[in-house]
């Protein structure tokens, strides 16, 4: 996104007028987060009809590769969860502040790690207790493990209801009245998803937080998997806080570790 920013920036900051250049950058994050194909293109028109200065450089350049940077293409593919240099070169510069001209490469070795130990010690310990991690702990790396307590603290604020299918709807893709404007992805795309993928879905939950009312759906699948619209377990390959609310809230569905990428597993690192 940071590249992405910056050749939005270098391309079209100097050819629009100085008093477009804000509300342009506004409405140009807006159509990255549309929520499926079809509200993208229609932002697109509008974005490109409302700052005709800038329709060359987005229809020529941005609009062709679409799909290896908006977000309604790229959320659902698994990434490991990275969308951003921006971590990176911010870890780059903590090392510089390590690394003098007059440090060894042991000196700085051994201050990474006191860092690193540093950061990830309170976690460790938060997570050690918790028995429903018990498989995470054994099977998977420190990393997915921590992430996974984490989603699982958040997944406290949120409360689940079941959706009933209406009756003569043989299909949930029949279904095409889902409202779902604050998640990553809308909920008729999520469903055009799974059924692309020749997966079936077995309930709808959604899963609401208690303090904003942002709305969630998840589909709960055979075997016990599941897709959320907020992409996390596609993008990242971990289950998401939604995920952890709907185990906590239905007694029939058994935790899967297959939700976690084999990219975590414990002898990936070994």
């Amino acid at each position: 996104m940071q590249h992405l920013d910056g050749n939005v920036d270098t391309n079209l900051r100097g050819v629009l007028p100085p008093n477009q250049w804000i509300p342009f950058k506004n409405d140009f994050w807006t159509v990255y987060r549309a929520i499926s194909p079809e509200d993208f293109d229609t932002k697109w028109q509008q974005l490109t009809g409302q700052y005709p200065a800038a329709q060359r450089y987005l229809d020529e350049e941005l609009y062709p590769c679409r799909r290896q940077w908006a977000w309604v293409y790229v959320s659902h593919k698994f990434t490991c969860g990275v969308r951003t240099n921006r971590r990176v070169e911010v870890e780059n510069r903590i090392t510089k502040a390590f690394a003098g001209p007059k440090k060894s490469l042991k000196e700085l070795f051994d201050g990474l790690n006191e860092r690193t130990d540093g950061q990830s010690l309170q976690e460790t310990l938060r997570v050690r207790d918790v028995r429903p991690l018990q498989l995470v702990r054994q099977f998977t790396a420190p990393f997915a493990l921590l992430k996974c307590y984490e989603e699982m603290e958040q997944s406290m604020y949120y409360r689940t209801r079941v959706l009933q299918r209406p009756d003569g709807m043989r299909d949930w893709s029949m279904m095409n009245s889902f409202r779902n404007d604050n998640s990553h992805i809308s909920t008729v795309f999520m469903l055009r998803l799974i059924r692309g993928r020749g997966l079936k879905i077995k309930h709808l939950v959604e899963v609401t937080h208690i303090g904003t009312n942002a709305l969630h759906i998840v589909a709960l699948l055979p075997d016990d998997n599941y897709i959320c619209d907020c992409c996390m377990g596609m993008s990242s390959g971990l289950p998401c806080r939604h995920y952890f609310q709907v185990l906590s809230a239905i007694q029939t569905l058994k935790f899967n570790l297959g939700i976690i990428r084999p990219r975590y597993s414990a002898w990936s690192i070994t």
